[in-house]
């Protein structure tokens, strides 16, 4: 994952970072959650296999799969500090290997995070504590 923007340098103004700065501040998500790096996009879909949502300025919710062991991972990441808030969660799904988170949003009033899969799987996430969430699959009977 890598951030965009300028940091603020002394006098609060923004400056344009270094590469080095840039490369610093990249996050290695597969060694951060210790999976490998085999998981290859579908070829038919555009989308990734991970979506990620702002809780704060500062705080990031990332949620992927693990399509060959089908397995959905989600944790709430700290950019300025550069490390993992509590601990990653990880939920085997019953699904294809096709699956993917297709979207993710943080409800501010509720402080929950939505996350829903391409193939109807839904997580509801309380975004102070991200080993507290609840898991369901949509049916078309949920939509009416």
């Amino acid at each position: 994952m890598r951030t965009f923007g300028q940091s603020p340098n002394a006098t609060g103004e923004g400056v344009e970072r270094t590469p080095e700065d840039i490369k610093a501040s990249e996050l290695d998500i597969n060694k951060l959650v210790g999976i490998n790096d085999y998981t290859m996009c579908n070829q038919t879909f555009p989308d990734p296999f991970i979506t990620c949502t702002f809780i704060t300025n500062e705080t990031i919710y990332i949620n992927l799969f693990a399509n060959a062991e089908l397995k959905h991972i989600h944790f709430i990441y700290d950019i300025k500090n550069q490390c993992m808030v509590g601990q990653k969660q990880e939920k085997i799904m019953v699904c294809t290997e096709k699956n993917f988170p297709y979207k993710c949003f943080f409800n501010e009033e509720k402080e929950e995070i939505y996350s829903f899969y391409r193939q109807g799987q839904a997580f509801i996430i309380n975004s102070k504590d991200c080993s507290k969430y609840t898991y369901d699959r949509m049916t078309e009977m949920d939509l009416g």
